[in-house]
């Protein structure tokens, strides 16, 4: 008899066209694929400080074990220095250790919802959430943003007060969103907080990619969520993004809010860590080396995205109706084109005919009269380079090859 299986975890599928043929072109070591949403530091060409990270992840006090639910205080310190470098302090009993964003929003979702709760996620967004989710048993609803070119991405707060359902538990926030890169701003956040005080809600602001904003004099939309005690508040980063480590598995909580009820929180997080203890000895001892000599990753991070921004300004695209969204923050570059062709369509042609990977606007929930692309701003300077410039030459012979076909209709007419 076949076992029972948990509705959690859905039947595997087969991979759409664009996984199929990516898979297929990287297994055969095409020298000719170009990858331009590679988002893997480690993959990028960036410099780390090998032996420094090595003898902190080596310490000798590993060998020894010592279970706390919130990680160790060593380590609890050297992300209380992170954000009194951000401007802001924070005590290390109200931060929690995990061992990933991820599973910071899983004990989250513990936390505050019931199954069949719901939480309210901004569109677009990382298509993760779904996964996570699913996995707690939760449903997500969507809240838009909206583009406008003059003024770039704003919440459609009208859009969001109507999607609270009386399941509503949470709302999710992604300080710079990903992929739009567009951060909150203040005036934004109060009117959050105003809905979540009203309705009994509680805020999970993600700002893994706080540290990568865009040159611009004002800087005030840029800084840290961490301490704001209206509604309870939880602060979600790692060591993944802002020191560019995935591998070294560590992010973290800092949860805030009114006092009579922010203490009994954490204790609930707590009592949900110690089941699983997740985070290793290792991860740990390395964080204030790590967390300390961050800025050497993120000065090589901002120099690169600037880099690769301004090929994208040299190679072409406005010539052939190519948008690059506004940007105010993150890895990621969303080209809006002029095409008769879909996202999907358009990644997949990309692929197959010129060997260039990119994303679909639909991976990510952008919805947009005209397709939408997706590019990592992470990659070498030389592979985005030439991938874009593919991209160039393709989409300049399916316009050429698209005008031609016009007007000989209109000759056959």
């Amino acid at each position: 008899m076949r076992p029972s299986l948990s509705r959690r975890v859905p039947a595997p599928e087969s991979p759409n066209r664009l996984m199929t043929a990516f898979r297929n072109l990287r297994s055969s070591g095409s020298r000719r694929l170009i990858h331009l949403v590679e988002t893997n530091p480690t993959r990028c060409g960036f410099s780390y400080d090998e032996v420094g990270i090595r003898r902190a992840a080596a310490d000798a006090g590993i060998l020894q074990y010592r279970p706390d639910p919130k990680g160790s205080l060593d380590a609890r310190l050297a992300v209380q220095s992170y954000y009194r470098d951000c401007g802001v302090e924070v005590h290390p009993d109200r931060i929690l250790l995990t061992s990933s964003t991820s599973e910071a929003y899983s004990f989250l979702f513990k936390l505050l919802c019931d199954p069949g709760d719901q939480v309210l996620i901004p569109k677009p967004s990382y298509p993760l959430f779904d996964v996570l989710a699913r996995l707690d048993d939760i449903s997500l609803a969507a809240y838009p943003l909206t583009y406008r070119h003059e003024t770039g991405w704003h919440i459609n707060l009208d859009s969001l007060y109507d999607a609270i359902g009386h399941r509503c538990r949470a709302v999710i926030l992604v300080h710079p969103n990903n992929p739009t890169g567009s951060y909150v701003r203040a005036t934004e956040l109060d009117v959050l907080e105003a809905h979540c005080e009203r309705f009994g809600l509680s805020l999970i602001i993600d700002e893994v990619f706080l540290d990568f904003g865009a040159n611009s004099k004002d800087m005030s939309q840029r800084s840290t969520c961490a301490g704001r005690n209206r509604v309870p508040t939880f602060i979600l980063s790692g060591l993944s993004k802002i020191c560019g480590l995935p591998q070294i598995k560590l992010g973290w909580i800092v949860a805030s809010g009114p006092s009579d009820i922010t203490d009994e929180l954490t204790e609930r997080l707590e009592w949900i860590s110690d089941a699983y203890l997740s985070v290793s000895a290792s991860a740990q001892a390395a964080a204030s080396h790590l967390i300390r000599h961050r800025k050497h990753f993120q000065r090589q991070v901002r120099m690169r995205i600037e880099e690769n921004l301004q090929t994208l300004a040299e190679e072409g695209l406005v010539p052939l109706r190519g948008n690059v969204y506004k940007r105010e923050g993150g890895w990621y570059a969303l080209i809006r084109l002029e095409s008769a062709l879909s996202d999907e369509e358009l990644a997949c042609r990309l692929l197959e005919e010129v060997h260039v990977f990119v994303h679909p606007g639909y991976f990510y929930d952008i919805e947009a009269e005209d397709p939408v692309v997706v590019l990592s701003l992470l990659c070498e300077p030389e592979v985005f380079r030439e991938g874009v410039r593919r991209m160039v030459g393709f989409l300049g012979q399916w316009a050429v090859g698209s005008r031609q076909e016009t007007e000989g209709q209109k000759i056959r007419r």
